[in-house]
């Protein structure tokens, strides 16, 4: 999966790269968006700097609205911290509830899964 983001043009958010590597309990430490159709591995200082632009945006899991991905200074020290979702009434941050994207096994792995590699994806 390639890295060539365009920070300035909008993007769909399809999963997340968690650390350690597609473990559900992981720290997202990136994203996979989709751009011109493309999907693309963005890091989180990416995330962060394209969520400040308002260039990112995800579906809600299960009915497809849309709601947008912004950035977070959770310790208020002046920098942000990491990006989610704006709560849409039901869920507190929907990329919790995306498929992972394993970087190892080059598949996406169910977000729910205690066996994290036993649910795999399809090209989502």
């Amino acid at each position: 999966m390639t890295t060539m983001v365009s920070e300035f043009s909008p993007a769909e958010v399809t999963a997340t790269v968690r650390s350690p590597d597609g473990q559900p309990s992981g720290v997202i430490v990136g994203l996979i968006v989709v751009q011109g159709g493309t999907p693309l591995q963005v890091d989180k200082a990416t995330a962060i700097r394209m969520a400040t632009r308002q260039l990112l945006w995800s579906h809600v899991p299960g009915d497809g609205r849309q709601v947008k991905v912004i950035p977070v200074d959770e310790d208020r020290d002046g920098f942000y911290d990491y990006v989610r979702t704006e709560s849409d009434g039901y869920y507190g941050n929907n990329l919790l509830a995306l498929p992972i994207w394993s970087t190892s096994t080059m598949c996406y792995v169910s977000p729910s899964s205690s066996d994290y590699l036993g649910q795999l994806f399809g090209g989502r």
